[in-house]
């Protein structure tokens, strides 16, 4: 599997998907069924989307416990590991409902992005700095994508994998 990787995939949900979604989060997430929650010629719009790739692991550690400390509410946007296999991996999925999202939009808000730089060059060593760039951009991307759907009273499902 060289040159293959794990990456975080978001999509936005209206309030009247989010059931149908949490039914088949996965079949929606590899297009199995995904017609059927937005129309057979629906055509998401960019800002219905967030696939910022790989840095959702650095993001995720940035998010979530430190020592006795709990997770962030941001983390529940980037929870989660795949399951390996002998066959490869199995994505992990989430849906985060309307109400759920206001708090991690906020969350993300209030990551101070210094904190994250420096977190990230204690963790990555030489590499900090290049992966802060990246990640700090798909942080961006992230806070954009929440606050829209929070605005909106929108929902989100993701996949890592």
């Amino acid at each position: 599997m060289v040159g293959l990787g794990i990456r975080y995939t978001a999509y936005a949900l209206d309030p009247h998907q989010t059931e149908q979604v949490i039914a088949r989060p996965a079949n929606l997430l590899f297009g199995y069924c995904a017609h059927e929650v937005w129309g057979e010629q629906t055509r998401l719009r960019d800002e219905d989307t967030l696939d910022r790739d790989k840095a959702w692991s650095d993001v995720q550690r940035a998010t979530g416990t430190a020592d006795d400390e709990a997770a962030r509410p941001a983390y529940r946007m980037f929870e989660g590991q795949p399951t390996w296999t002998d066959r490869g991996h199995v994505s992990w999925t989430r849906v985060l409902t309307p109400p759920d999202v206001p708090a991690t939009a906020e969350d993300l808000m209030a990551l101070d992005d210094d904190a994250v730089a420096r977190h990230l060059a204690q963790w990555r060593g030489e590499r900090g700095t290049e992966s802060a760039r990246y990640t700090l951009q798909f942080l961006q991307s992230a806070r954009s994508f929440r606050t829209a759907l929070a605005r909106d009273g929108r929902g989100m499902v993701y996949r890592i994998g």
